[in-house]
């Protein structure tokens, strides 16, 4: 039911008339439409018209306006949504040192892991890498090498410096 009449509210003392300004707003205020934001998260999704940026095929970084289609999404799905140039660059230099490593292995591991297998780890005060021993167990995320003497030529060959910024954020 919706019914429009017209109050003078000129009429009443300028208490009165400040407390309905305020109840009017008040309930101006809870008709709008709320508009669903994701402040608390701590991972950024492009809102409707807001530009984010993305890594292209070769590797170029560009921006576009997020309209929510198929495109979007399927770069946001592939985690190829960042919200400025500089987390784009970065993103892109990590995949690449994630190459190496990968591609590193793949060319001088032997072809059979011994009882045991090799992996980097960084120090806690982010300033050192160590070489790790693991049962033949895969860990998410972690490239494996046959030996410690791979793994250390891996970081000599890729460069611990990159490997300490842009694998472990350090």
């Amino acid at each position: 039911m919706n019914t429009e009449k017209m109050i003078d509210i000129s009429v009443l003392p300028e208490a009165e008339q400040d407390l309905i300004k305020a109840l009017f707003d008040k309930c101006c205020e809870r008709a709008k439409p709320k508009e669903k934001t994701n402040s608390g998260s701590k991972v950024w999704k492009p809102k409707y018209g807001e530009r984010y940026h993305y890594i292209d095929g070769s590797g170029s970084i560009y921006s576009a306006i997020w309209f929510n289609s198929i495109v979007d999404n399927g770069r946001w799905v592939l985690g190829n949504v960042f919200k400025t140039q500089e987390e784009a660059v970065f993103a892109r230099k990590k995949r690449k040192v994630e190459v190496e490593l990968e591609r590193y292995a793949k060319e001088h591991n032997g072809t059979e892991f011994a009882n045991r297998c090799y992996c980097i780890r960084c120090e806690e005060d982010g300033k050192r890498l160590l070489c790790d021993t693991w049962a033949t167990t895969k860990i998410q995320g972690t490239v494996m090498f046959t030996s410690k003497d791979v793994l250390v030529d891996a970081i000599e060959a890729i460069g611990r410096d990159r490997i300490i910024k842009y694998i472990f954020g350090a």
